[in-house]
């Protein structure tokens, strides 16, 4: 009955995986679909801008066109930067799928050792010789625990002994060449800096160099566990991944794609995309900090509030409710309402207002208000003044 509630629960595991799979499957594809959607429409409102701007009869400044440059790079430069978000949302996922199908390979493992000792117990009774119908009584096994020592291996096969030795000898040599590959950063930083606090960084009082290899014990699968005089547990998958757990729960997983995630015993938790060079960090409060190589950085708010913070120095912000609001070095704020009314307030004074319909209305510091109509016409007004 064991074995069946076992095997059951490796089914439903393995159903609740799949259909886990295929929704964040479908969920990141509808997420691309949406955002590509949102791009050409906003390609298409730079088009109409574009195209309204060579109708209108007046000459336009100069300045205005340069400002359109600006926000198609602006753009051009936001798609970059989620198309590199998708693909480090692709390979967690693909990440995430290799440790669930190595989770339910050691499932498999377990309830085929079970159902071995099922069978040796039945045998020991009597049930497969046929004699009885009766449902048979199984031993105490109080005692057929498996032992966890690791010198029996070492009795077992000198041999093996001698690789633990060989082992503990080129360990040092084995760390430092994965280091020098994966790992983004080898020194404690300044954590004042605020960029520095969502940088992968590897603390001395774990990853420390002077350390010795205690025991280590190989498993029937080929999974190597070594424990080390610091605490240190270190897993070691047939796959080449490697996990290294201390004893106040931290974490570090060594991926074979060269990703490193670490979790941190407050629950913080740091993941470096080696092929985007970009590094996700996720907070207990549901903050997550997205640095990209270009200087981007991206905070995803729980509320779904997003800021963008450009590596020329201008900042963004998403809210929730469509509304987007930039704010540019040279002191320009621009603000875009939810209903397509973008405001543009410039340094000078200059205010500039366009409207989803092609109007265009521009307020000088002067008093003067120019507003340009979708047909090219354009009206210069003065504002009252009391």
């Amino acid at each position: 009955m064991e074995y069946e509630k076992l095997f059951k629960k490796f089914q439903d595991e393995t159903v609740e995986f799949e259909t886990y799979k295929e929704r964040e499957v479908s969920h990141i594809g509808e997420l691309k679909e949406k955002e590509l959607k949102k791009f050409v429409q906003e390609k298409r409102v730079s088009e109409r801008q574009n195209k309204a701007i060579q109708n209108i009869s007046c000459k336009k400044e100069k300045e205005e066109i340069e400002t359109l440059k600006k926000e198609t790079t602006k753009i051009q430069d936001a798609f970059k930067g989620k198309e590199s978000r998708y693909k480090a949302l692709i390979d967690k996922a693909k990440r995430e799928l290799d440790e669930t199908l190595a989770k339910n390979k050691e499932l498999e493992e377990i309830a085929s050792d079970l159902k071995k000792q099922i069978n040796e117990l039945k045998e020991e009774n009597g049930v497969l010789r046929g004699d009885t119908k009766e449902t048979p009584q199984l031993k105490n096994t109080s005692n057929c625990k498996p032992s966890h020592n690791t010198e029996s291996y070492k009795d077992q096969d000198s041999d093996i002994g001698n690789e633990y030795d060989n082992d503990e000898q080129n360990n040092d040599e084995y760390d430092n060449s994965d280091k020098e590959d994966n790992e983004p950063a080898e020194e404690e930083k300044n954590l004042n800096n605020d960029n520095d606090k969502y940088e992968m960084i590897f603390l001395s009082k774990y990853h420390s160099k002077d350390i010795k290899l205690v025991s280590q014990k190989v498993y029937p699968d080929g999974k190597i566990a070594k424990y080390y005089d610091n605490g240190k547990t270190e897993l070691i998958f047939t796959n080449g991944v490697r996990k290294e757990t201390f004893e106040d729960s931290y974490t570090v997983i060594y991926f074979n794609n060269r990703d490193i995630k670490q979790v941190y015993p407050d629950g913080k938790t740091v993941y470096y995309f080696s092929e985007a060079k970009t590094t996700q960090t996720t907070f207990n409060d549901g903050l997550q900090v997205f640095k990209f190589t270009s200087g981007q950085l991206e905070k995803h708010y729980p509320d779904g509030t997003k800021e963008i913070s450009f590596p020329d120095g201008t900042l963004k912000c998403i809210y929730v409710d469509g509304e987007e609001e930039s704010i540019f070095t040279d002191g320009t704020v621009q603000r875009i309402e939810k209903n397509g009314v973008k405001a543009i307030e410039y340094s000078n004074g200059e205010k500039e207002i366009s409207f989803p319909d092609g109007t265009l209305i521009k307020e000088y510091p002067d008093g003067r208000i120019k507003k340009v109509h979708p047909d090219g016409t354009c009206e210069n007004t003065y504002a009252k003044h009391n």
